[in-house]
C-alpha cells in the first residue's frame, strides 16, 4: 500500500500541521510533516519538495512588537506549545527549519537551489534595524522547541 500526502503551506490532504506557540506571546509556529508533495510559497521558504520533509515556520506573535529588556526577554519561558492560534492572514515566517530526504527545488528570497538526497537547513531573514533579537532552541531528542522574537530596548 502506498499513501501520499500533499501540503500547500498550511493546507494539507495527508499530511500533519501542528500549531504552537509560547506562553509570553512572543512567537508562534506551524510544524508540518508531509509525504509525499510539500510546496511553499512563504517568500523564505518558496519552492517544491517531493519526499518526506518535516519544517517548522516561525512567525512573531502578537507580543513581539513589544520592546522589552534583553535580560527578562532571555530569561522567559519561550517553549511551544499546541494552540489553535494563528496567525493573521497573510502572515510571513521570519524563520524556518528543515529537515527533509527528498528532492527539492527551492527559489525562496535568499536565492534558489536544488538539492536530492537527505538534508537539514535553518533560514532566518530578519528586519534590518538592529533591535530585533530571536531565540530558537531544539534539539534532536524531541524536547518541546523554544521560540521567541522581541524588540529589544536600545
Amino acid at each position: 500500500m502506498f499513501i501520499a500526502g500533499c501540503s500547500i503551506d498550511d493546507q494539507v490532504l495527508l499530511a500533519k500541521v501542528t500549531w504552537l506557540e509560547n506562553a509570553s506571546g512572543t512567537g508562534t509556529a506551524m510544524a508540518v510533516e508531509s509525504f509525499g508533495f510539500h510546496v511553499s510559497t512563504f517568500p523564505i521558504d518558496r519552492g517544491l519538495t517531493v519526499g518526506v520533509t518535516r519544517r517548522v515556520y516561525f512567525f512573531p506573535g502578537e507580543a513581539s512588537s513589544l520592546q522589552r529588556d534583553w535580560r527578562d526577554f532571555v530569561a522567559a519561558d519561550h517553549r511551544l506549545r499546541p494552540t489553535d492560534e494563528r496567525p493573521p492572514p497573510g502572515a510571513a515566517p521570519v524563520a524556518v527549519l528543515a529537515a527533509s530526504a527528498a528532492l527539492e527545488v527551492q527559489a525562496g528570497s535568499l536565492g534558489g537551489a536544488i538539492r536530492l538526497g537527505l538534508g537539514k537547513q535553518a533560514t532566518l531573514l530578519l528586519p534590518s534595524d538592529g533591535s530585533t533579537a530571536v531565540i530558537i532552541r531544539c534539539n534532536d531528542r524531541g524536547d518541546s522547541p523554544s521560540f521567541a522574537l522581541s524588540e529589544i530596548l536600545p
